[in-house]
């Protein structure tokens, strides 16, 4: 006789069952899994963060998620309580419905989120409290804004403990430098920036400000001198640099170094190699001095050099002070302290990496890669401090832009079409070919949509790209393409504003797109 079969449960031991497991805590939703890990890349590191977000960095969060990050740093308590019903019958009086407001009250809507106002008499939990209350406050007026003109704010980060460390950065910086990537600088350029340093220095102890042009080398002697004049009208310092190409340059000079060696053992041999150097390096200053210096991309010790000229005229005279005294110098107060801010993925890393000669900071291009700010010692007379990459609010640019720039990550992208459009009408059907040895034979009337899918199609099937159901695999292409974008491997650049092939940079409105 078979062995009788165990009866299934019922429905309602099913139920019963779920709900202990919910109150015990065993179990978790789903949707509330998928919710928490939308667009947030942990890299909690348990350094004390005050708040659950710890420094994990949030671009973009659900309305749900929105109320409870309000309600979280207010403070608010949703305990139900019974109250009296009040009807309101006064008229509102928001001006959110004025549409006619300028441009430029806007702007100055979109400011960033500054530090309040503290002493060393306020306590821990005083200070906490003043900057949630400001920074509540700043994402208010954003939202504002956003309502009031009817627009889409692209996301930036909304988590308080990375705009801390933004905070710290600046109060400690005898120099702050952003670092933007030079094929798109505007997008990554932010002006309150400067305002808010500006707003930092004293006449007594300035903070000077500088902005660095990362990859560089990508860019047409042409392109870099429309951008420097155009920098130039507007006030800012600028400097060209290459994070990629001084790291090669100093992979090259150990490399002269260890063949060097092999020839010490003959003087002659080591003096025929000096005079041949001394006749090369002539060679390149020659070429180099025939060149524009104002846009030449520098040097790792070149950049370097950069920084010690703005060392503050303040420290000098304190230590011009203490040696009166007869007190030594601190360390501290002989080297300048150089603070590194930059979105994610323009390379700041690797321009700091670049500049202490080893890999000192890790390179990612996800946000919130660096958990919070670090010092590193560069020399007896040069410190930089590094901030976490952040991506500032703004207007102008959609989330497809901010994939094609690297500002948001590529593998997490749910849709590829718009930022494909992107890179088809940047990038010409001839370059798209010979880069990728594919043929895109057919002719379209419709470019900047059927262009993207013609393209997909036909690289997924010279690279074999299938997926389960043995078609061709646009969304893999469309990875591959867009890192070659992001990376370097398709070139392309932007021009200033006004800016063409004879003419120069002129008051900011938009920046064009250019091909080098």
């Amino acid at each position: 006789m078979p062995k009788k079969s165990k009866s299934k449960p019922s429905l309602g031991q099913s139920l019963v069952s779920n709900s202990g497991a919910v109150k015990s805590g065993k179990l978790s939703g789903r949707g509330e899994r998928r919710e928490r890990g939308k667009n947030r890349h942990d890299v909690s590191d348990g350094g004390g963060a005050t708040s659950g977000q710890g420094f994990s960095s949030v671009l973009e969060v659900s309305d749900l998620a929105e109320i409870m990050n309000d309600a979280e740093l207010t403070g608010r308590d949703f305990t139900p309580q019974r109250r009296p019903v009040i009807v309101n019958q006064t008229q509102s009086q928001s001006a959110y419905r004025a549409r006619s407001r300028n441009i430029s009250e806007e702007l100055d809507v979109l400011r960033l989120p500054r530090r309040p106002n503290w002493s060393p008499k306020m306590t821990a939990a005083e200070l906490e409290t003043a900057e949630r209350n400001t920074f509540l406050e700043w994402r208010r007026n954003l939202a504002a804004v956003e309502e009031r003109r009817d627009i889409q704010m692209t996301p930036f980060e909304k988590n308080l403990e990375i705009w801390r460390q933004l905070w710290r950065v600046i109060e400690r910086s005898d120099v702050l430098v952003q670092i933007v990537d030079g094929r798109d600088p505007l997008l990554f350029y932010c002006p309150d920036l400067d305002v808010y340093v500006d707003e930092l220095s004293t006449a007594e102890r300035r903070k000077e400000r500088m902005l660095v042009l990362n990859k560089a080398d990508l860019l047409t002697e042409p392109v870099k001198h429309k951008w420097k004049t155009y920098f130039d009208k507007i006030g800012v310092r600028v400097l060209f640099f290459s994070a990629q190409q001084a790291a090669e340059e100093q992979n090259q000079n150990l490399a002269v170094g260890s063949t060097n060696e092999l020839f010490m053992t003959s003087k002659e041999t080591v003096e025929d190699s000096v005079v041949s150097r001394a006749k090369l390096t002539n060679i390149v200053d020659g070429d180099l001095s025939e060149e524009s210096p104002a846009v030449e991309v520098l040097s790792r010790d070149m950049l370097v050099d950069e920084f010690r000229k703005l060392k503050p005229t303040w420290k000098a005279e304190v230590v011009n002070r203490k040696v009166d005294e007869g007190i030594s110098p601190a360390p501290a107060d002989t080297r300048v302290v150089v603070g590194m801010i930059g979105y994610p993925n323009v390379g700041k890393s690797s321009t700091i990496n670049s500049i202490m000669g080893s890999k000192k900071v890790s390179v990612s291009s996800t946000p919130g890669r660096t958990k919070h700010l670090q010092t590193l010692l560069v020399d007896d007379e040069v410190m930089l401090c590094d901030c976490p990459g952040l991506v500032f609010p703004n207007f102008a640019s959609s989330k497809a832009e901010l994939i094609t720039r690297g500002v948001l990550p590529i593998d997490q992208m749910r849709s590829s079409e718009a930022a494909m459009e992107i890179v088809c009408k940047t990038i010409s059907r001839s370059e798209l070919e010979r880069v990728y040895g594919i043929n895109l034979e057919s002719e379209q009337t419709d470019v900047e949509e059927t262009a993207a899918e013609e393209l997909l199609e036909v690289h997924a099937r010279a690279r074999g790209f299938r997926n389960k159901h043995d078609q061709a695999d646009r969304q893999r292409s469309a990875r591959v393409i867009l890192k070659d974008y992001v990376n370097g491997k398709l070139v392309y650049c932007t021009l200033p504003p006004h800016a063409d092939a004879e003419g120069e940079g002129g008051p900011p409105e938009g920046p064009k797109n250019a091909a080098t």
